[in-house]
């Protein structure tokens, strides 16, 4: 989710909405799919899903594109992303 919604911010008629919907809604779609993901699927506790979830929603909400950067590298190796095709 944090790769669809962060590359959003390239696509030019996505910047071209008002911001106040935008940021909120990426926001809103990174952590709302992460926690879930996160409980259900791997089993973390309440608070490390709401921390992990909190943190990509944040880095998905800011209105540039930031898997291109040093923070994206460093987020995708967290998250165990070794090769971005099969």
């Amino acid at each position: 989710m944090l790769l669809v919604f962060d590359n959003l911010w390239m696509i030019p008629e996505f910047v071209v909405v008002d911001w106040i919907f935008t940021v909120p809604l990426c926001f809103l779609s990174v952590a709302g799919s992460t926690y879930w993901i996160q409980r259900r699927r791997q089993g973390d506790v309440h608070g490390t899903a709401l921390w992990k979830a909190l943190l990509l929603g944040a880095v998905a909400a800011v209105p540039f594109s930031v898997t291109g950067t040093p923070v994206g590298l460093a987020l995708l190796a967290w998250f165990g992303i070794k090769k971005m095709t099969d």
